[in-house]
């Protein structure tokens, strides 16, 4: 863990304004992910279980409307963690690039230069995912599914945020105790 908060320290200089509005835009992508269900339903139960084929227009614009939506959030959110990672990687490579003119002559002697091109450039790319790519799992999918849960049905959500918690609080193991304590077989 201290690694990866070493790692995160490497973001802080974007989390204003950047990081804080790819943040609200998942966000707001996880709501509008949240409402489609609550869309279909009224669709459904409007439409169908009542006979109101008028509704039907206004519900095809709002689901345009709700795609058009989902798409600039979607680019918008992917549009600055990837900026931020790209700033998160110069960085990095500056701060490899200064640590490396440091280093002896022998060292280079011993060591290949494609290997060492290699190491830098694929040790900073897995380094750029991992930051970028745990914010935006957090902060979206687990968001998203926690309003897919509560829009599926409101009785199932206090389960549902209880067992995501204990999941959440044991880590990548307890997501599988979980999962292997809920699932047959």
């Amino acid at each position: 863990m201290r690694h990866y908060r070493r790692l995160l320290s490497y973001l802080q200089p974007y989390v204003w304004p950047y990081g804080l509005l790819a943040v609200v835009s998942m966000l707001f992508f996880s709501a509008v992910e949240s409402g489609i269900p609550l869309l279909a339903r009224y669709t459904l139960g409007q439409v169908f279980s009542e006979n109101r084929p008028e509704v039907l227009p206004a519900v095809a614009l709002a689901l345009m409307g709700v795609a058009i939506l989902r798409g600039g959030l979607t680019f918008t959110s992917a549009y600055l963690t990837d900026w931020i990672g790209q700033r998160v990687v110069t960085d990095l490579r500056n701060q490899l690039t200064g640590h490396m003119q440091t280093l002896d002559l022998s060292f280079f002697n011993r060591q290949r230069a494609g290997q060492i091109v290699s190491r830098v450039t694929a040790d900073v790319r897995l380094v750029r995912d991992a930051v970028t790519d745990a914010v935006r799992s957090v902060f979206q999918d687990t968001t998203s599914l926690l309003g897919l849960c509560v829009t599926a049905n409101l009785a199932f959500a206090p389960a549902a945020l209880g067992l995501l918690g204990a999941a959440w609080l044991a880590g990548p193991r307890g997501v599988g105790r979980v999962a292997a304590l809920l699932l047959p077989g």
